[in-house]
């Protein structure tokens, strides 16, 4: 698998609108983000996929985490639930993801902690076992007792997690909101093969500085 650092501290913010101006045949007007009964949903930011130690490193989440970082802040100010899930797995129960990888990250290792300049402290953490950040949990019960309309996605893998739980949300009648510039995965290409996918279907890709605008003005 090729891994490139396509977002990085210098270019995110002209690669990711030169992406959102692919996509503008898909989404057109739709995407004006929404402030009112929304949650903010950070999928497996953890040391696996953030420290360059990590086999399963990726390369652009240096750029992507500081975009991460304000939009917690924002959900935060305006008093909005923020959710981090955590990837793990459990090697003796069946799962076809580790058919597929060929290997598991266990909640021992200092890679299933989350990346050191995320706190969590003030919110709730849902531990997974599956792609589907719905799958086996209580996220759905939890965002029913909230009353959520809107799921806003942000995190790793945007191929992988988070494409099949931006998918999973909206057949649940959810409306999911894809930040197309706080999610990563290995190379451009799968990046942006999973906008096309969502945007043609499924969910809005909005910009962090779209999300931060509306909500400072709502």
């Amino acid at each position: 698998m090729l891994k490139e650092e396509y977002f990085n501290i210098e270019n995110i913010e002209k690669l990711s609108l030169e992406i959102q101006e692919e996509l503008s045949a898909f989404t057109g007007k739709r995407n004006k983000p929404i402030a009112d009964n929304s949650i903010l949903i950070v999928i497996d930011s953890q040391k696996y996929f953030t420290d360059s130690t990590s086999h399963a490193f990726v390369p652009s989440s240096v750029a992507v985490l500081e975009k991460i970082g304000m939009l917690i802040e924002v959900f935060e100010s305006k008093g909005l639930p923020v959710i981090f899930t955590r990837h793990y797995d459990e090697p003796e129960k069946p799962n076809q993801m580790l058919n597929w990888w060929k290997g598991y990250l266990k909640k021992d290792s200092e890679f299933f902690q989350l990346a050191n300049s995320l706190n969590s402290s003030k919110h709730t953490i849902i531990d997974k076992c599956n792609y589907d950040i719905f799958h086996e949990t209580n996220l759905d019960e939890l965002l029913t007792e909230k009353n959520i309309q809107n799921v806003y996605i942000c995190g790793f893998m945007t191929n992988l997690c988070c494409e099949t739980s931006a998918r999973s949300a909206f057949i649940r009648n959810y409306k999911p909101y894809f930040l197309l510039d706080a999610t990563a995965t290995y190379n451009l290409q799968l990046h942006k093969s999973t906008l096309f996918n969502l945007a043609h279907g499924f969910t809005f890709p909005i910009l962090t500085k779209e999300l931060t605008d509306e909500f400072g003005n709502s």
